[in-house]
């Protein structure tokens, strides 16, 4: 158990599981989103281009407050 914290540490292997469980949760959230509004609710309700739809679920991603939910 020790020896593996120790290998992790050295091959920086722990940094690289954070930085991928960032990107694992921000895709959930990407899914959230898809199931929470359809495209037509952003185009309707937003006033958002079809262009733009997935470029403001992105951005909404992003944002730490977001995060907060």
């Amino acid at each position: 158990m020790v020896f593996d914290l120790l290998l992790n540490l050295i091959s920086a292997r722990t940094a690289t599981l954070k930085k991928e469980l960032v990107i694992e949760k921000k895709e959930t959230y990407l899914a959230m989103l898809d199931e929470m509004f359809d495209k037509d609710q952003y185009i309707s309700r937003f006033k958002i281009s079809l262009d733009y739809v997935k470029g403001l679920q992105y951005y909404t991603v992003e944002k730490e407050r977001f995060n907060l939910i």
